[in-house]
């Protein structure tokens, strides 16, 4: 891990902030920014999320940030999502069952697809406000970072996205 200077250290507060992790300890912010340095990110435009339960911290990527990683690495488009006939309720809205989706790569000139797996809903939907109030938004983002990570495994096969985290 790069070492860092202790003027990065004096936007702790303002890092805190964008993120909406005023309870993080330095140490996690030390890998957090690490980890944006790493990856080419700019912390300051929150491409990652701090959870916090338990006690523990987690570091994951938003989809802005795995979108982002997987464009320099030769995302060449997606296809519009595939979802199961089968319809589930969920908060009192009828959402399909499972979701997939086919994207493209770059690969020596040559525009290759790779389809992504199903993504269960109820394997990934929370109690939270945001999946109740916009579920097949958050749905959909699920499903096309699980595609990038088939697509791109070197850059995203670790990566998930903020709203995939069951908390």
């Amino acid at each position: 891990m790069n070492e860092l200077t202790r003027s990065e250290r004096e936007f702790y507060p303002q890092i805190r902030a964008v993120l909406g992790a005023e309870s993080a300890p330095d140490a996690v912010l030390d890998t957090a920014v690490a980890y944006c340095q790493a990856a080419g990110l700019d912390v300051m435009r929150k491409p990652i999320a701090i959870i916090s339960y338990g006690g523990k911290h987690q570091i994951v990527f938003t989809i802005q940030a795995i979108t982002t990683i997987a464009s320099r690495a030769g995302w060449a488009g997606s296809e519009p999502i595939e979802y199961s006939s089968t319809l589930i309720s969920h908060a009192g809205q009828q959402v399909p069952e499972w979701g997939c989706q086919v994207v493209y790569k770059i690969i020596g000139g040559q525009r290759c697809s790779f389809a992504g797996p199903k993504v269960y809903f109820k394997e990934r939907a929370q109690g939270n406000s945001n999946w109740s109030k916009q579920p097949m938004a958050m749905f959909n983002k699920c499903i096309l970072a699980a595609a990038l990570r088939v697509a791109f495994p070197e850059s995203l096969g670790h990566a998930q996205e903020v709203d995939e985290i069951n908390r």
